[in-house]
This record gives structure tokens, sequence and C-alpha cells, in this order.
């Protein structure tokens, strides 16, 4: 990955330590150069907010650009198989938890995906989990793209997908009062956003679509997992989830299904 960061044209932060043991901190973790700036959020706040959609679509419309193959190879050279790394993985992914769980509620929804999956079609590096909360800035330019472990071998519009789940759902932590205005806001911004990436690179719609539906049945499978643990009696993860609040997941399930038709449902009914 440093060297797609590099190709970005953005420093490649050097790694100073990879640990594999989960038992010193309950996780596999790395030690890393700390890379300038502050995440891209903050500029969402700011004199700077309007400038925001063309900062990410230009990185990332980018990064779609570059050499997959090289990826591909390179995961292959350090024992990877790089089609572990692609959209049919992750929604396989999916499937095996909601089967393993008892999920009965997002069966179809993964049934849905797994019938609709697109035809192949050549694969771009896509990052994942690219929001403004993993772009850093500095006042001027973008400065790194960090938070890496999701990282797909797949159609742009698979990253892109992602990124609109991921930028139009989550908790809003303001008063009440100004939640509407946020949510607002929010949309605007994904708007925005899209419009900018569509003047760099083309988007399939129906692409588009589908892998939008597919990363929010990640999210549903990540609460489901969490609701499942809770009533058996065993307790959340002591990782706070987004996707843990009554509304997000009520929009969440209301765009999933204005996305496929198919109503979800999660081991815990929403009052």
């Amino acid at each position: 990955m440093q060297r797609c960061v590099a190709e970005l044209g953005l420093p490649a932060p050097r790694v100073f330590l990879v640990e594999e043991d989960p038992g010193l901190l309950g996780g596999a973790f790395m030690v890393m150069e700390r890379l300038p700036g502050e995440p891209l959020l903050r500029a969402v706040f700011g004199t700077a907010a309007l400038r925001v959609p063309g900062l990410l679509a230009g990185i990332q419309a980018r990064l779609h650009t570059l050499d997959s193959a090289a990826l591909s190879r390179a995961l292959a050279r350090a024992g990877f198989d790089p089609a572990a790394r692609s959209a049919e993985a992750s929604l396989c992914d999916c499937a095996r938890t909601v089967e393993s769980l008892g999920l009965d509620g997002l069966r179809g929804a993964a049934d849905w995906l797994g019938r609709k999956l697109p035809e192949p079609s050549p694969a771009s590096i896509c990052h994942g989990d690219f929001h403004p909360l993993n772009v850093l800035w500095d006042g001027a330019r973008v400065t790194g793209l960090i938070d890496w472990p999701r990282v797909h071998l797949s159609p742009a519009e698979h990253d892109v997908g992602s990124s609109i789940a991921l930028m139009s759902h989550g908790p809003i932590r303001v008063p009440a009062w100004l939640r509407p205005v946020a949510r607002a806001a929010r949309a605007l911004l994904v708007r925005r956003y899209v419009a900018a990436y569509r003047a760099l690179r083309p988007l399939d719609p129906a692409r588009l679509r589908y892998f939008e539906a597919l990363r929010m049945l990640e999210f549903l499978v990540e609460e489901g997992a969490e609701q499942a643990a809770e009533l058996a009696g065993r307790g959340r993860s002591s990782k706070p989830s987004p996707w843990a609040d009554p509304g997000v997941q009520r929009g969440i399930l209301a765009r999933f299904e204005s996305l496929t038709g198919v109503r979800a449902t999660l081991p815990r009914p929403l009052a």
C-alpha cells in the first residue's frame, strides 16, 4: 500500500513495527510514522467546506487509475490470495455470517445481492473505507490517505458506492433541533462528491447502486452480529458500533429497501 500512496503523490509513511499477536493490545497492530495534517472531516465545518467534495473525488479518482495488477501481484508474493479482495469475497463473508449466526432477517438481502452480483469488469484499487475521516489535509492540500485494511480489487463503483453508504449514514452528534440541517448538509456533500467524481471518471449507475447496497449489508451484518451476541447473553464487543443507534439502523434499512426492493430486518426489532 505504500507504493499506492506514493503513486498518488502523497507521503508514504514508514512502518516501524508490525505485531500480529492479539494478546498484547487485544488485536494485531502496526506502529507507523505519523503523517502531517488533520482529518478532512474538520473542513466540512469550516470555510473550506465547498472544497471537500472535489478533494475527495479527486484523490479517489486518481487512486482508481493506478495499476491494480501490480497490487494483485504484490499480494500474491506476500502470500495473500488476491481473489479474497473481491466484491464476491465480501458478499460471501456476509452470507457466511448471516448463516452462522442465524440472522434470518438478512438472509433475503444476502440472497438478492448474490443473484445480482455484477458481471466481472476491469478492477481498480479500491480503498474500501474512503471518507473524510481517512483523508488528511493541511488546510491547502491532501497530505495522506490512511486506514487501508478494507482495500479491494474491484470495479471503481465498489469504492464510490461504499463511500456513498459511509457518508450518508452513521450518527450525527448534534442537538436534536440541528439534525435536519445536518442531514441535509450531509446529503448535499454526497451529491456534490458524486458529481465531482463523475466529472473525472464515468460511473455505471446500476453498479453504483449495487455496491452501495452491498456496503449497507455489511453495516447490517456487523450490527446484527452485535445484537445476536447481546441477545445470547454475551454482550456487545468493546468497540463502539456506529450502527447501534436505532435511528441510524432505520435509515440504513430504508435505503437498502429503496435500492433493492428487499425488506431486511435485524434481530432486535425497531421500536
